[in-house]
């Protein structure tokens, strides 16, 4: 290419200008296209200096025309946002907590006790594929009730939780007493945000996604004191 000049002209079968506000294709010896006004491409041809130019200005010129508006040069102000898929993600969690349980036989177990999580003491056991934690599961235990929860992993990442609170008409120490309510919550999770949530009945005593972050580690941890 060199210092070859740089002369543009339209395609053989649209020669005729277009109206000042419409766009119209040029395209250099190069083979190198470009879309300007017929105003542009008018004032471009006539200008002796813009022939003399060689091929290096040239792809300056032209990526100044592409970047530059009315405002200077252009920055995206709204740069578009990815959705995610929630109904193929869900999905996909449904799929990857039905396949766990299927193997839950077939995975080391490992239980400790815990103290001081709740008023009556509690259990974490924790399921394995070789050194891969695939499931939590969490019981505590209170003077008028109990908690159970059940934490799922893939690839060290917590994607689903299941909690299920019972509340009890008197303490739980008496041989009489019943359940007299119980609430189930299940939590979706993707990356660090909650996707979807459900209550049954409904609450409104629903864990963020910091909240839940911060149970699974203290839980971790009771997993891995020796």
């Amino acid at each position: 290419m060199g210092n070859e000049g740089a002369v543009f002209h339209r395609d053989d079968q649209s020669r005729s200008l277009l109206n000042s506000d419409e766009k119209s294709e040029y395209r250099c010896r190069s083979g190198l296209f470009i879309t300007v006004s017929s105003t542009e491409a008018a004032t471009l041809i006539k200008d002796p200096i813009f022939k003399k130019i060689n091929m290096k200005q040239l792809l300056i010129f032209l990526i100044c025309i592409v970047c530059y508006n009315d405002n200077g040069f252009a920055i995206e102000k709204n740069p578009p946002k990815f959705s995610i898929d929630t109904s193929a993600i869900i999905k996909k969690i449904k799929s990857d907590f039905l396949a766990i349980n299927k193997q839950l036989s077939l995975y080391k177990k490992k239980k400790r006790p815990a103290f001081g999580f709740s008023a009556e003491g509690g259990e974490v056991s924790g399921y394995y594929d070789k050194s891969n934690l695939k499931k939590i599961h969490s019981i505590f235990y209170g003077e008028m009730g109990k908690t159970e929860a059940d934490y799922y992993c893939n690839n060290k990442r917590l994607f689903f939780l299941y909690k299920k609170e019972f509340s009890y008409d008197k303490p739980m120490y008496l041989k009489d007493s019943k359940v007299k309510k119980t609430i189930e919550t299940r939590y979706y999770l993707n990356g660090d945000k909650v996707i979807k949530s459900i209550a049954q009945p409904g609450t409104s005593l629903m864990l963020s996604y910091d909240e839940i972050k911060e149970e699974f580690e203290q839980i971790i941890n009771i997993l891995n004191e020796k």
